[in-house]
């Protein structure tokens, strides 16, 4: 019930958020790199700067322009878990870009801190329309972040462009 109230309130052009904490501690970090879970979701996920461009570049072709990509801290330090879910954020929140934002510019942020982190994807497009209903992708999104102890919040207005902001523990 919660979800579906919090996704209107998107709807409405409003900032929410999804899954909340309010920050990680040291020992909240998800370390199940070994877990069958982790290599179940990641099936040999490695992700170092260059394969992070290279997710991000591959959307040059639908976007029409290549979305800006800024990394803070050591993508190594994370698991294969959390890298799994990185990579899944990355790519569905580019893919809402692609698929819906008629945008011209977008950027991605990526902060890697001890126990925490936290990917930003902010576009200049149309936001996300008041009448849209079905929202799998943020509900997906929102999903993980809880599962790894974290957050999803999301900010759009008509014509305002979006914002994205995924934080987890790890």
């Amino acid at each position: 019930m919660k979800s579906r109230h919090t996704l209107s309130a998107l709807a409405l052009g409003l900032s929410l958020t999804l899954a909340g904490v309010s920050g990680c501690s040291a020992g909240d970090g998800m370390s199940v790199k070994g877990s069958s879970e982790a290599k179940e979701l990641t099936k040999g996920t490695s992700l170092n700067l260059d394969e992070l461009r290279g997710l991000v570049t591959t959307f040059r072709r639908v976007l029409g322009f290549t979305p800006r990509l800024r990394v803070s801290g050591d993508l190594e330090a994370l698991d294969e878990k959390m890298l799994g879910h990185v990579v899944a954020v990355v790519r569905e929140s580019l893919s809402n870009v692609a698929r819906h934002s008629k945008a011209t510019k977008a950027s991605v942020r990526l902060w890697v801190e001890p126990g925490s982190v936290r990917v930003k994807v902010v576009d200049n497009g149309v936001g996300i329309p008041v009448d849209q209903t079905r929202r799998s992708g943020l509900a997906n999104l929102a999903a993980r972040a809880d599962h790894a102890g974290g957050r999803l919040t999301v900010v759009s207005g008509p014509d305002s462009g979006t914002m994205l902001e995924w934080t987890a523990c790890g």
